[in-house]
């Protein structure tokens, strides 16, 4: 490990420590239930490149609103090769968001009430490093970007991201190249006002629904249109929905097709800022082939997608 890989594990670890003490402090003063607990922790895996920069930026906020802990973690075979100055900028960014001054110490960052811990994984293989870490630590969120495959090259190559989310069971927001996301990457600022929640009659989108209030409402959002979509003949899926959560504007759109190119539609007019789903893993040796929804979904969604786990997926 060279010098700049301690000195990513070193600073880290004083962070982490740190960042305990004040969680466990916190944690006793707040209610059990509320937007802290369902983004305390988030995990931002990244590959280093420029197309991590928008999911890094997008973590960064939500742990910052939250004032949770982040970890980004990169996994590397030769991790020798690596220096710290690769990571993502925490300190830079919050500075050029204002939110801390030039060259700030470790001490106004934990001022913040914001803990990051910076983690690199000897290893080739991403997802099998990143699933035993989550098992030591479990996460509510992972923010991550996707490069999506299809057909028999996405079953014999896989994908990091859709396979993190599905075999760890852990909520996760995608963000296909080439998309800016909600999260403005000078200012911090996040705008969402659009959110398409599709809903296909048997998985419940309650969980998607909560997930997506309780971030527009840590992100501050003003005013807030969920579009809830069903895609096929029947409206009852749509009629049949409870819908207790305060200062949102709700719409319904029933669409005929096939089911992802409408979703994808119905994101792109008018524009969304999130696709919001509840997911339940893959059912049988089609959907091996070809991804579950929500993994075809992610090869052609051009803005970020939020995947809620529910019990029982696979």
């Amino acid at each position: 490990m060279t010098a700049g890989c301690s000195e990513v594990w070193h600073k880290s670890f004083a962070l982490d420590i740190a960042w305990s003490v004040e969680y466990a402090k916190r944690q006793s003063q707040r209610p059990v239930f509320g937007i802290f607990t369902m983004f305390q922790r988030i995990l931002h895996p990244t590959d280093l490149s420029r197309e991590s920069e928008v999911p890094f930026v997008h973590a960064l906020k939500i742990a910052l609103q939250a004032k949770g802990r982040l970890e980004v973690i990169h996994v590397d075979p030769h991790p020798e090769y690596l220096h710290w100055n690769q990571y993502p900028h925490v300190r830079e960014t919050l500075g050029k968001w204002g939110f801390l001054p030039e060259h700030a110490s470790f001490k106004e960052l934990q001022r913040l009430g914001l803990g990051v811990r910076k983690v690199n994984i000897t290893g080739s293989n991403p997802v099998t490093s990143i699933l035993a870490e989550l098992s030591l630590i479990p996460e509510d969120l992972m923010v991550l970007g996707t490069h999506g495959r299809s057909g028999i090259d996405r079953l014999i190559h896989g994908e990091v991201g859709s396979k993190l989310s599905r075999l760890s069971r852990t909520m996760s927001l995608f963000f296909p190249v080439g998309c800016d996301g909600f999260v403005d990457r000078q200012s911090g600022d996040a705008a969402i006002s659009r959110v398409v929640v599709p809903i296909d009659g048997y998985l419940d989108p309650r969980p998607a629904l909560e997930a997506t209030h309780q971030l527009a409402t840590l992100l501050e959002v003003e005013r807030l249109t969920i579009s809830l979509l069903h895609v096929g003949k029947s409206s009852a899926a749509l009629s049949n929905l409870e819908l207790p959560l305060p200062g949102i504007s709700w719409e319904t759109d029933l669409r005929a097709g096939e089911v992802i190119s409408e979703i994808v539609a119905a994101a792109e007019d008018p524009s969304a800022d999130l696709i919001a789903l509840t997911t339940a893993g893959r059912h049988g040796f089609l959907d091996m082939l070809r991804g579950s929804t929500t993994e075809r979904l992610l090869q052609q969604a051009r803005c970020p997608v939020l995947a809620v786990p529910v019990p029982g997926g696979s």
